[in-house]
């Protein structure tokens, strides 16, 4: 999973899907420390409502999950580093604890009902989808470190210019 922070602003996904189906049309990126803590502690349920909640790691590690201050039930879906689902958490309740048997890159959590409504497996995949908008800047942000003289200058000032 990527991230980039240049200006308070990032790069991240748009879209989860699985088996050709979106499952999420918004992804929520919890890469500090505060938000991996916080995560939906006093949020309402419509926090989860067509979101993802995208907890990433650099190092693969087994995690605990807890729901204290979450009032409403979730779905969670543990991934290794290649997105390969290695545990599911179907309708995780509010007030209790969960820790995952194996160790992992990421989890994701999900309004519940989603691992049962779309058929979610362990041992499949699930793909994350760059939002276009971020794609295009992508690749014009290659395009010009391959081709110019003296790109990471231009680089530099197109990323604080525009991103």
């Amino acid at each position: 999973m990527f991230s980039h922070r240049k200006n308070h602003k990032k790069i991240s996904y748009e879209k989860i899907m699985y088996n050709n189906k979106i499952i999420a049309s918004k992804i929520v990126l919890c890469n500090t420390l505060l938000k991996k803590g916080t995560g939906l502690i006093f949020r309402s349920k419509y926090s989860v409502k067509n979101t993802a909640w995208l907890f990433s790691f650099k190092n693969p590690r087994r995690v605990s999950v807890t729901m204290f201050f979450v009032f409403f039930p979730i779905d969670v879906i543990f991934l290794d580093k290649n997105n390969k689902i290695i545990e599911l958490k179907k309708n995780f309740k509010p007030f209790t604890n969960y820790t995952c048997r194996k160790k992992i890159y990421s989890f994701i959590e999900l309004e519940s009902s989603i691992i049962n409504k779309y058929g979610l497996k362990i041992g499949r995949s699930v793909t994350f989808i760059w939002s276009i908008y971020y794609l295009v800047r992508f690749c014009y942000f290659c395009v010009i470190s391959l081709y110019r003289p003296n790109s990471h200058q231009i680089t530099e000032i197109f990323i604080n210019k525009f991103w």
